[in-house]
């Protein structure tokens, strides 16, 4: 609502928290002088940056989405976010504890709450492990005890076989979310050509 009168705007952003972010942006631009007509145009021919829930693969039943989230809050902001979008559907995420946030135990609680959402959880090492005192670090047994406490199945990736290990967990109609603010070691790319190799 702006100067009295209501708008619709319509986006490809998924999620409350784009919701918001618009909202927030249009009395932003509407003090600026820019009309609404002219916000909710921009807004639909908007389709975001990569990495943010960005469909990766979606055919032979299964829907693979690359995304950014490296923090506990984006984290489960997203996941409730592809819940909406996908009710009904496992959830599959797979997670690379990678930033600075990540890597450390100061999240340890938020992190399991976050990834609670989802039915399986797939953990990659920690990135540079050595970097950071053990009592410092994430600990990941203690992350995989606690999520499935919650009754989720949870899985330490291997060193090797990464893809196969991945893709021998899924089945038709799981959405799969990988979440780095890396690049999984190549594993998210292979993992999208094996599955589209394999289900043409």
């Amino acid at each position: 609502r702006a100067a009295g009168k209501d708008y619709a705007v319509e986006t490809p952003l998924l999620g409350k928290h784009n919701a918001l972010n618009i909202v927030a942006l249009s009395a932003l631009l509407s003090g600026c002088g820019i009309e609404q007509e002219q916000f909710a145009a921009a807004m639909a021919s908007f389709v975001g940056v990569r990495r943010r829930l960005q469909v990766r693969l979606d055919e032979g039943g299964i829907t693979v989405i690359e995304d950014f989230a490296h923090h506990p809050t984006a984290i489960k902001a997203n996941l409730e976010t592809l819940r909406l979008i996908y009710p009904g559907r496992r959830l599959v995420v797979l997670i690379e504890p990678r930033s600075n946030t990540m890597v450390r135990n100061f999240f340890q609680q938020a992190l399991a709450e976050a990834l609670a959402a989802a039915d399986i959880v797939m953990t990659d090492k920690i990135y540079r492990e050595e970097k950071y005192a053990p009592a410092e670090r994430l600990n990941l047994t203690q992350l995989k005890s606690d999520l499935e406490s919650k009754g989720k199945q949870v899985f330490m990736l291997p060193e090797a076989g990464r893809v196969a290990f991945v893709t021998a967990q899924l089945k038709s109609g799981d959405v799969v979310c990988f979440m780095t603010n890396g690049s999984f070691g190549g594993l998210i790319g292979e993992t999208v050509s094996h599955l589209s190799s394999h289900t043409r």
